[in-house]
């Protein structure tokens, strides 16, 4: 018997206050911090990001470029993740095909995508 991912929900960001408040309203409503999943472009915005509000970073949304890029693929550190890897992970939290495209086609530098668990599953 397969499992059904837990359904889900996510919303772009262009504003950090925007973000800050719907985290803390939905932790002021009992959803959990880390059950909170944050995706960005850029793995050091990510870190900051996820450190200040205490979420759950989405890693396949990560994309380097320029000399960090280099060094890492040069150091074996951090591997770029795969095309396609954060439509599959928002799909494996329970976010249907179509949404997943459209957020791994609009997340840019400057958006931030928070992704809610809803309900028990």
């Amino acid at each position: 018997m397969n499992a059904t991912p837990v359904a889900a929900f996510g919303a772009l960001f262009d504003d950090e206050t925007a973000l800050a408040a719907a985290v803390t309203e939905l932790a002021r409503t009992g959803v959990l911090r880390t059950d909170l999943a944050l995706a960005t472009r850029a793995h050091k915005r990510l870190a900051e990001l996820t450190e200040r509000f205490g979420t759950t970073a989405l890693r396949g949304a990560v994309r380097e470029t320029g000399m960090l890029a280099e060094f890492a693929r040069a150091t074996g550190r951090a591997a770029a993740p795969a095309p396609g890897a954060l439509r599959e992970d928002l799909i494996a939290r329970g976010i249907d095909d179509e949404r997943a495209r459209y957020f791994d086609e609009r997340l840019d530098g400057t958006r931030v995508l928070l992704v809610v668990p809803q309900g028990d599953g």
